[in-house]
């Protein structure tokens, strides 16, 4: 299962009033991240995949930052 997969599948958990937002971040560095991260050290990070990382976290940050 990809990141975006992933982040869609716990969309109902972002998007929840009853999690605060401590709540939403630990289910982000829990679940998301390592599917993000799987097999880093084995990459040649590029520039190109260097955004596309920080635009998917910014994107989950903005998620679980949301006016509850």
């Amino acid at each position: 299962m990809g990141t975006k997969s992933t982040f869609f599948a716990l969309s109902n958990f972002f998007n929840s009033k009853v999690l605060s937002r401590r709540t939403k971040v630990r289910l982000y560095i829990a679940i998301i991240r390592p599917i993000l991260t799987y097999g880093y050290k084995t990459w040649i990070i590029i520039n190109t995949m260097k955004r596309k990382l920080r635009k998917s976290e910014n994107k989950v940050r903005r998620k679980c930052c949301e006016p509850i």
